[in-house]
């Protein structure tokens, strides 16, 4: 069974298409950095007159050493390529000049929450489709964001006091309802979100409220070990490790 994520608009894609565990770096975000290549001066041809040599345009990915435009000559044929790997993101035609924003840039990598098959990534709209397999799929009325881990079963009455982070740690934790006095002290374990019945938490990890008591009953029953969701598609799904 599939699923499809839609990544933030500013992340990179780190994981190829195949397997992919929980843990495994999956995408990247934050600044960007660029790289700006002089076109029109590497290849000695007026700024204006560039897009008649491009090889590229934007929102190309490239990588090292990607021919980005090129001249023939009298003495044989001419090209500027690109010194990093990263996506076309802008072509002046008054300046001559490129930007690329590189792969190399200040990001941060967000590791999988899933265990699955990355089956394709459409880039031009962020979305990435995810074979899990045999799954139990889920209806959801509410969706904050992407996420997914081992599930969680909890008891706030009996195991706030007993918890550790390596019993929790990575989780989805299932509550019927949110516990606001309970919440501080789960996500300093390091727990991935929140699965529940009814109510609004006040946290900023992902979570989401299932549509049904009966799929509701199935998440607590322990058959399944995890669970992925999606905002994009707003459903989740159920499967075993």
């Amino acid at each position: 069974m599939t699923i499809k994520l839609q990544l933030p608009e500013d992340s990179f894609l780190i994981a190829k298409e195949g397997k992919v565990l929980i843990g495994d770096p999956l995408y990247s975000q934050g600044q960007e950095l660029t790289e700006t290549v002089h076109l029109s001066e590497k290849l000695n041809i007026k700024p204006e007159k560039i897009f008649q040599h491009l090889r590229v345009v934007i929102g190309d990915e490239v990588k090292k050493g990607t021919i980005l435009a090129e001249k023939r000559g009298l003495l044989g044929m001419s090209s500027a390529s690109s010194e990093h790997e990263g996506k076309i993101a802008h072509i002046d035609h008054t300046s001559g000049t490129m930007t690329i924003a590189t792969s190399t840039s200040k990001k941060k990598a967000i590791p999988s929450f899933f265990e699955g098959i990355i089956e394709t990534f459409d880039s031009s709209k962020k979305l990435l489709t995810i074979e899990i397999g045999k799954a139990k799929p889920i209806e959801l009325k509410e969706v904050s964001n992407n996420g997914g881990g081992k599930v969680c079963i909890l008891n706030p009455e009996t195991d706030y006091f007993t918890l550790t982070e390596e019993q929790i740690s990575g989780s989805i934790i299932v509550l019927d309802e949110p516990q606001l006095h309970f919440e501080p002290k789960l996500e300093a374990l390091s727990i991935r979100g929140y699965a529940f019945l009814k109510g609004t938490p006040s946290t900023d990890l992902p979570y989401i409220k299932i549509k049904s008591i009966e799929d509701y009953g199935v998440l607590r029953s322990g058959k399944y070990s995890h669970i992925i969701f999606s905002s994009f598609e707003k459903k989740a799904l159920l499967y075993l490790i």
